[in-house]
């Protein structure tokens, strides 16, 4: 098994648990529209802070970098995992934040797979 098939896989049980998990809890994410609803203010400007420093580490750290550190997944992962602290802290009652849970585990995931096959 290659990285990608590894990554497909992860991918289709992502969605297949993401869908059971938020029919079998009934769980509706709140959106402005299109876009992700942030918790509040703090949340919004921590979130922006990250997205930064990632595009920093872009380019700081180009893609041929000897180590297998890619800063694109890392800050999604840092940042799904902002979202699962403050949906867990600040809005509990929706269970949202199980939904964020099962999404910060994939990406760990891919990240540890990454590390593993290259």
């Amino acid at each position: 098994m290659n990285f990608w098939t590894y990554s497909l896989i992860l991918v289709v049980a992502y969605i297949l648990i993401y869908t059971i998990v938020k029919d079998k809890l009934n769980i509706n994410i709140p959106t402005n529209g299109f876009f992700y609803k942030h918790v509040n203010r703090v949340h919004l400007w921590l979130e922006i802070s990250i997205f930064v420093i990632v595009i920093v580490a872009i380019i700081i750290f180009p893609s041929n970098f000897v180590i297998k550190f890619h800063p694109t997944l890392i800050g999604f992962t840092l940042i799904f995992a902002l979202r699962l602290f403050m949906e867990w802290k600040y809005r509990r009652e929706t269970k949202e934040y199980i939904l964020t849970a099962i999404s910060v585990i994939t990406l760990v995931l891919i990240q540890l797979g990454e590390f593993y096959f290259y």
